[in-house]
Order: C-alpha cells, then structure tokens, then sequence
C-alpha cells in the first residue's frame, strides 16, 4: 500500500453534491484511492447516498459520527486512513481527473512532503469548463512554486494559501497533527502551519505548488463565511492570532522580521473590518447582541494598526474601512453600509 492515496470527504447535509465530489475521487487516474468520507450527523439523503456508493464500491468507506464538526471528522479521516498519502476533499467541490496523478508525480520528482495545485472557483448551479488537456509532460505538470521550512509559512501561508484542501501529504508530514476542533473557521490553515511547524523539529519540509487549476471549489452562498454573522466567525481573528503564536514558537528567525509583523497584522486588520462588517449587516436589534463583540474587534484594529508597515500592507479598499472603522466606530455602521451600497451599484 506504499502508493495507496487516501481521498478523506468530511460530509454535513450535502446530498445535493456528495456523489459528485465522491464520484470525482473515484475517477482520478491514479488507481490506488481509497476514499472515506465521514458524515458527521447528516439529517438528510447524504448517508444513504454515500452508503449506495459503498456498496458498489470497494474503494469507498463510510465512517458514520454525532455531527462534532468538520474539523472532528477529517481527524476520524486520518486515523482510519490507509494510504502513506493524504488529501482532503470538500462535499461541494470535485477534483480533476488527473489532480492526484499530478500531485504524485510533483512528490516523486521532488522529494517533497506536500504538493499543492491551484483551484477553479465554480458557482452553484454553474456547469464547470472542461480542463484544457496538456500537450506534454511539461504542460502537465505545470509551473511550479517550491517552499521550504520558514518559506511555507513567509511564501504560501501568510500569501493567501490557506487550503488544505488541493494538497496532497505524505502521511509523515502529518505524523501526530490533527485539525484543532476548538475552531470552527481557520482550522484548515492552522492545520497547515501546525505540519508546517511540526516538520521544523527536523528536517524542513518542503511544499511544492503547480499553478495547474486542479480542484474545482463550489462557492457556497450558504458556507461558514458566508452565513450571518454569529459568534463563531469571532474565530476569523481568534484563528489568526493563534498563527501568530505558532510563528513566535516555532518560526523564531521569520517571528523577528518587520515585514512578516507587518504581514501578519494587516490580514488581522482584514479580518477584524470584516468580521465587524458582518456584524453590522445584521438587523439593528441583533447588532445590539453583539456590541461587545464589536467592541472586541474595534480594539483589536487598534492594536494591529500600530504594528510597523501593517497599514501600508492593506488593500487599498481596507485602507480607508480601517481608518473609519479605528476614528469612527460610533457612526461606521452608516458609513459601512453605504460602501456596501455603492459596491453593488458597481458590481451591477
């Protein structure tokens, strides 16, 4: 089984996407897949679907659970896995064909621990373009990105690859880290930094990255980051000061540079306007629920706007929404939902 792969599907009430998803990991070109997917207290068809495949399949294992989250069952995924090679897979999206032949072929060649490609974003209802098939070997396997030790937190990480889906792990690379079931948004990226972090005890590890658009992610109007604002998206911040903490630990020469501090606190800036934003799209008797979340967020840009060249990392858009938010928290709920007006009259 030196070669087996092993698809993990964290599943949540996804009958409308789970045989799509499941049927794209059974297609890939390479033949040794097991896939498991987990479903974490459906109280819809997706068990009785995913059990219908299983049983014509026997490359597929169902692992039924109490719903604990997403982040409890990738963990089951990996303790019941297999394969000496892992990747996970979302309920709603689908892999290329070719995705885990190509992933290989990058950790053969290279000798790396992770191999990471790029996605294609598909709306729902959207039918997906049809792969452009690569002429040669070369086109295959695409432009490649290498990152090594500090580099996959400074190159990839803090550079908005946050998956974890669209990458394949040798299961060495994971050893004894899980996915942190106290966080319900971040868990994906913090699970990455902990490998990451993990790896740094001995040798680096290194990640490469295709830029070959392998991995068809479905954008979900009903997904966590974009369902109304409820306590759990406080974690949108909680996530990234947590992978401050891992940087100061485990990161110390990367920890000491200005510009990964800078880095660093302007997507905490980012997170802190918009986290705040949601609160503020919120009804005005539920926003009075919130007040003291809000209140939170507000002295947290404050703290992270003092950090050196933080302010001069942001967008040019979370410039000026950083700069209302920190003067005029009183009055930005007005301010905010004018912007957002004035952003739909542009989009439409």
């Amino acid at each position: 089984m030196a070669e087996l792969v092993t698809v993990i599907i964290p599943a949540y009430n996804s009958e409308k996407t789970i045989q799509d998803a499941i049927l794209s990991a059974l297609s890939q070109t390479w033949e040794d897949i097991e896939v498991i997917v987990v479903d974490d207290g459906s109280t819809d068809d997706t068990l009785t679907l995913c059990r219908a495949i299983a049983a014509e399949n026997e490359k597929v294992r169902i692992i039924h659970s109490k719903e604990e989250g997403v982040s409890a069952a990738r963990n089951r995924g990996i303790t019941a896995a297999n394969g000496e090679f892992i990747t996970f897979l979302d309920a709603d999206d689908a892999l290329e064909p070719d995705m885990v032949a190509v992933l290989m072929d990058i950790l053969a060649n290279t000798g790396a621990d992770i191999a990471g490609c790029g996605f294609a974003s598909v709306q729902a209802g959207e039918k997906p373009k049809a792969a452009k098939k690569p002429k040669n070997h070369a086109e295959e396997i695409g432009e490649l990105s290498v990152f090594m030790g500090d580099e996959i937190i400074s190159g990839a990480v803090l550079e908005k690859d946050t998956r974890i889906w669209s990458k394949l792990f040798t299961r060495k690379a994971i050893g004894r880290v899980r996915f942190r079931e106290d966080f319900s948004i971040g868990e994906d990226f913090l699970f990455m930094m902990d490998v990451a972090a993990a790896g740094n005890e001995g040798a680096p590890l290194i990640y490469v990255r295709t830029a070959r658009k392998l991995y068809r992610y479905l954008i979900n109007p009903k997904g966590a980051m974009e369902r109304p604002f409820t306590k759990t998206h406080m974690d949108q911040v909680r996530c990234w000061e947590t992978a401050g903490e891992i940087i100061d630990e485990h990161f110390p020469l990367l920890a000491a540079g200005r510009d990964t501090k800078a880095k660093l606190a302007s997507i905490q800036i980012i997170y802190a306007v918009l986290t705040a934003g949601k609160i503020l799209m919120l009804p005005d008797e539920l926003q009075a629920l919130y007040q003291e979340e809000f209140n939170l967020l507000h002295s947290k840009l404050l703290e992270y706007r003092k950090v050196p060249g933080s302010f001069m990392k942001l967008p040019e858009d979370y410039k000026m929404r950083s700069v209302m938010m920190a003067i005029f928290p009183s009055n930005y709920r007005r301010m905010y939902r004018k912007i957002r007006a004035h952003k739909q009259k542009i989009i439409q």
